[in-house]
């Protein structure tokens, strides 16, 4: 019998994840959560999905939303580049070069991982960052990470300028932690992903199938998405690497 594969919701981005929540709604509606006997969790379903979006600041139709998005993306990516190559370098062999990396490592350390936070929170402790490397300006350069930090400066720079240019565009402004509202909407759905695989066996699959079958595809995509995005993470991880040693 068909059952929902099982899907690991956390490895999504925030944009991917929103889009798969509201997808997700969008098949609940279509195949009915009468039904399915859902009447009672849709309704707390859809009031998450609408914190989660309402978080990420979504706006059907912006014509920003996706270069915005890869702007996010690529920025964060930088970030990763940037903090590899930093410590990378504290494994360097000469002394000066890791000693300077471990200064510059530390400062990275205290201001935090920026990546899995909302989008503004995100800017504002990258812009925290930026701020309190200045004074180590000439380890930066001996390390050789000053490239990557531009970059990530560069990166940083420009999705404020499109996110701002999206607001203008009829965006909403993301309020709250987009983390807290996924934990809010994260059991909600798994309740009703267990709720269907259970029903489908109590009450025979017939009422089932047609989202079954639909969610299962809209996974498998999103398990692809993923996965390519891990790929050319890791590549890009690979060359940054590699590139620091040379």
């Amino acid at each position: 019998m068909e059952r929902i594969t099982f899907f690991r919701t956390t490895a999504m981005q925030k944009g991917e994840y929103v889009s798969f929540m509201s997808e997700t709604d969008r098949q609940l509606v279509a195949n009915d959560v009468n039904r399915m006997r859902l009447g009672g969790l849709h309704p707390l379903f859809k009031d998450k999905l609408l914190l989660v979006q309402q978080t990420h600041g979504v706006l059907p139709g912006n014509s920003l939303t996706e270069a915005k998005n890869n702007a996010e993306y690529y920025r964060d990516t930088r970030y990763v580049a940037f903090s590899i190559a930093v410590r990378s370098a504290t494994y360097n062999s000469d002394p000066a070069i890791s000693e300077a990396a471990d200064r510059v490592l530390k400062v990275v350390d205290e201001i935090g991982n920026p990546t899995k936070l909302s989008d503004s929170k995100g800017t504002a402790r990258l812009f925290n960052l930026q701020t309190n490397l200045q004074p180590y300006s000439a380890d930066i350069q001996l390390i050789g990470v000053d490239g990557r930090l531009a970059e990530l400066v560069s990166a940083n720079g420009e999705f404020v300028r499109l996110q701002d240019e999206w607001y203008k565009a009829g965006g909403e402004k993301p309020s709250g932690n987009m983390f807290a509202a996924r934990q809010q909407l994260d059991p909600v759905y798994k309740n009703i992903v267990n709720c269907i695989n259970s029903f489908a066996v109590i009450n025979g699959v017939a009422a089932y199938e047609s989202f079954i079958l639909a969610h299962n595809k809209l996974i498998a995509q999103y398990k692809t998405i993923i996965a390519s995005r891990k790929t050319r993470a890791k590549k890009a991880a690979q060359d940054d690497s590699a590139e620091t040693a040379e």
